[in-house]
């Protein structure tokens, strides 16, 4: 009954969220919790790598400012992504030990992208301070990785969902229309448009990107 969400990481292991704030770890019968206090919790899409909210100790939404944390459930290492109080919505990069997030820590929400040893560095919405043609809004719980570089994302703004596609090297971003739900398959990644399913393939999302301005 206390069980807020599950994610199934492969046959044998599952991690578990409690109403609580428990992170836990479930391999067979055994269960243990490797995290305390947790909200939010994503997995790359490799799941090898968990990135959560990890708010102060019996804290919570609502209460005093959480920090971005990251364990990898491999190598059983642990590293704070930011202790930026305005980052949100961690999105760990399969293949590596990078995580996307959102801040507003500008004043305008934007997509960071943080390496471990490294600055956490904007990749949308650089030297903005309003809401224009050229504004890039943010991602929700919806996101889909092409590859490690690039992915497609689910934004609701004005009450409209549309997906974006992003790349991570320089940051561009680019509208490509009405649509939600995007899911990873072998063919590329699946999307809603109009209540049907459509697959996109790497390729066709990648050229796009490369011709933005």
């Amino acid at each position: 009954d206390d069980l807020l969400a599950a994610l199934r990481l492969d046959p044998a292991r599952l991690v578990l969220l409690t109403t609580g704030g428990e992170l836990r770890l479930r391999a067979g019968a055994a269960e243990r919790v490797i995290a305390r206090d947790v909200g939010d919790p994503r997995a790359a899409g490799d799941r090898r790598v968990i990135a959560f909210t990890q708010y102060p100790p019996g804290g919570g939404p609502g209460g005093a400012p959480g920090r971005l944390v990251a364990l990898d459930l491999d190598r059983g290492a642990r590293w704070v992504i930011t202790d930026d109080p305005l980052a949100s919505s961690p999105f760990p990069v399969p293949g590596s030990d990078a995580v996307l997030y959102v801040s507003a820590r500008t004043g305008l929400a934007a997509l960071y992208l943080a390496t471990p040893g490294q600055a956490p560095r904007q990749l949308t919405n650089v030297g903005r301070r309003a809401v224009d043609a050229g504004f890039v809004p943010v991602p929700g719980r919806e996101l889909a990785w092409l590859d490690p570089h690039h992915a497609i994302y689910t934004a609701t703004y004005d009450g409209v969902a549309r997906l974006w596609a992003l790349e991570l090297a320089g940051g561009a971003a680019i509208d490509l229309g009405p649509g939600r739900r995007p899911r990873a398959t072998s063919a590329g990644v699946e999307v809603i448009v109009d209540g049907a399913v459509r697959t996109w393939t790497a390729a066709e999302v990648i050229a796009r990107l490369e011709v933005t301005p």
